[in-house]
């Protein structure tokens, strides 16, 4: 075990059943090893508290709470940038449960990772994308008012990445012809 004093900045290493020794047997060490433990512990569980608040549980991306939040970020950042707006893009993933349906639940999972996976790997590391409901995601596409030329590369290769094949273990799931987009310039005019 390491012992570091916060003054002297002294570390100490001793053997673990001498340290157990002396935390038992001194009460005054018992109690700040105590707390020691308790402020990390109280520390960990406030991140993971935070993370389930803003995360998804299954995809690891932002969740609706989030993207909402980065939604009037990117609004006032508009704004502040002297009218560069950004563009909405949602992205719907239709009739996935009709095709997901005969799946067990870890499959039907799986299909919405991966395709949220795949949708992710086509924005720019500025863009955000966020889950927002249980079949569609949220896309915060950064510096990209014009929704044709959004729509002639970024839905394109959306749709490209997603009418690939899902490889599961039990069968082979395509989404063709399953997709609707929504997309809209990001302002208070649009989003209200």
């Amino acid at each position: 075990a390491t012992i570091k004093a916060r003054e002297h900045m002294v570390v100490l290493t001793i053997a673990k059943d001498v340290f157990l020794k002396l935390v038992l047997e001194n009460t005054e060490i018992s109690a700040n090893v105590t707390r020691m433990i308790a402020g990390r512990l109280e520390g960990t569980l406030r991140s993971l508290t935070d993370l389930t608040a803003y995360y998804d549980g299954m995809t690891g991306l932002p969740n609706r709470h989030l993207f909402l939040d980065r939604v009037n970020q990117a609004i006032s950042q508009g704004k502040r940038d002297g009218g560069k707006a950004s563009s909405l893009i949602v992205v719907g993933l239709r009739n996935l449960d009709k095709v997901t349906q005969k799946l067990d639940p870890g499959e039907r999972e799986k299909v919405f990772t991966d395709a949220a996976q795949r949708v992710k790997s086509c924005l720019r590391e500025v863009d955000t994308l966020a889950r927002i409901n249980d079949n569609g995601l949220g896309i915060i596409a950064a510096n990209a008012t014009d929704a044709e030329e959004i729509s002639d590369t970024v839905l394109e290769r959306i749709s490209d990445a997603l009418a690939q094949p899902f490889e599961l273990e039990s069968e082979t799931i395509k989404l063709d012809g399953k997709l609707e987009f929504d997309v809209c310039v990001l302002d208070e005019e649009n989003v209200g």
